[in-house]
This record gives C-alpha cells, structure tokens and sequence, in this order.
C-alpha cells in the first residue's frame, strides 16, 4: 500500500514540476501564472496553515481515502529577476538557486491513511530554470 502512495506522490511531484515552468501573466488559461503563484507565495508567509495552491489530492486519489492537510513550508525568492547565469549566481555569489531562479517553492503535505503525501511545486518566471532547481532541491531533500 505504501508503494501506491509514494507513487502518487511522485506522481503529483512530477506534475507540479511539469506545469512550474509555467507562463508568467494573471490571462494565462494553461498551467499556472507564475505572477499568481508568487503572490499566493507571499501572501501566505513560510509557514501557513493551509497550502496557498489548491491542490485537489482527493480527486488525484482512486477510492474514498480521508486526506488531511498537513504541514506546508513555503520559500520566495529574494530576488525578482533571474540571474543572467544562475549557475555562475551560486557558485560565485553564493546565492541559493531559489534566488538565483528567482523562483518560489511551496511544499504541502497531506495525510492519507497514515501515509503521507508530498506535493511540492518550483514555479521560476521561465521555463529553462526548472532543471537546475529540481536537482538541487533533490539533492537538498536527500541531505536532510
């Protein structure tokens, strides 16, 4: 049973991230605005009490399982623009690749029967970012 959560998890993961790279003006009509995920982001702080993105993990789910929200942590860069090379911003600024991005990540958990599920979502106002910082969010999740 555990496997069928992770793999939802992962499933949900991916497709956040599929969408992150998404288009950047509140008219979009596909995926989402990253303009409006980042004010969502703001307006919630670093730790609210609900997940700022809807995310409907009941519908995502097959059967009738009770899903509870869980923790959620959310992060905003503190920058607006991208670095002109992200890569060369960390390495020699020492900037986070959140900044470096100029991206938000908001991580929400949910209980579902007494697993629990980790929808993560990285928006940057491009979609050429995303790779850099899914693997160093990878590496940043296996540290700790």
């Amino acid at each position: 049973m555990i496997g069928k959560y992770a793999m939802l998890g992962a499933g949900l993961i991916v497709g956040a991230l599929a969408v992150a790279g998404c288009t950047s003006g509140a008219g979009a009509t596909d995926g989402i605005a990253f303009d409006d995920t980042r004010k969502a982001a703001a307006g919630a702080g670093p730790s609210p009490a609900t997940c700022p993105i809807p995310f409907d993990v009941p519908a995502a789910l097959s059967g009738s399982q009770a899903v509870q929200p869980g923790k959620v942590e959310v992060c905003t860069s503190k920058t607006t623009s991208p670095a002109p090379d992200p890569l060369v911003a960390q390495r020699d600024q020492g900037m986070s690749a959140l900044d470096a991005a100029a991206g938000v990540s908001i991580d929400c958990k949910y209980e579902v029967d007494g697993k629990t599920i980790d929808v993560w979502l990285v928006a940057t106002p491009g979609g050429g970012l995303i790779t850099q910082l899914l693997t160093t969010g990878v590496r940043n999740r296996e540290r700790g």
